[in-house]
């Protein structure tokens, strides 16, 4: 009983040194979208909602609770919108010589891990990347299942790679998906 509880407080002493580390803020030079290959584009759509809606979600990502300090470069080439690597579906780049990405972005506050669902689940089943049979994908169905953990929505969300490997369950019908084309999410964030 006394090596269980001597057990019991060194994990706690390494979850406070844990949490810790992870305040810490932490800059990004040059920072690239999920697969690293293309800088990440300044805005979140063309032209629009630039800057820190991208730094606070790319931060999010990195299970940050926003961008403390970030700065734009230009002409830096081909750059990948950061809603483009959420949904595979969506293929924005940015492919011309006057394309603008970020510099760095510096993020800071610890997200909580109690916050990251991965891969999250639904009563047994992995949780379909649709609100409802086939359709509403993505984010409000990352939405929907924040809800249901009681937070008010998701920052981050990515679909799981592998399609159709296991079967998956819709979070509005609870109806379940066995097909090769299942898919489901492999990490959402909440918030």
């Amino acid at each position: 009983m006394q090596s269980l509880l001597r057990n019991s407080v060194l994990i706690l002493a390494l979850l406070s040194l844990a949490s810790e580390a992870l305040a810490e803020d932490r800059t990004f030079n040059n920072p690239r979208t999920g697969d690293g290959e293309e800088r990440l584009d300044w805005c979140l759509n063309w032209a629009r909602d630039c800057g820190k809606p991208v730094a606070d979600m790319f931060c999010k990502k990195w299970r940050f609770t926003g961008a403390k300090d970030f700065r734009a470069e230009s002409n830096i080439g081909r750059t990948r919108l950061i809603t483009s690597v959420y949904d595979i579906d969506r293929n924005v780049v940015c492919n011309g010589p006057n394309c603008t990405g970020f510099k760095y972005i510096t993020c800071s506050g610890d997200l909580g891990y109690k916050q990251v669902f991965s891969p999250p689940a639904l009563k047994g089943y992995r949780l379909d990347i649709c609100l409802n049979w086939a359709k509403d994908c993505g984010q409000p169905a990352a939405d929907a299942f924040c809800r249901t953990k009681g937070f008010s929505n998701s920052v981050y969300w990515r679909r799981d790679p592998y399609v159709g490997q296991q079967p998956t369950r819709v979070i509005t019908t609870e109806q379940i998906c066995t097909g090769s084309g299942c898919t489901a999410f492999a990490t959402i964030t909440c918030t």
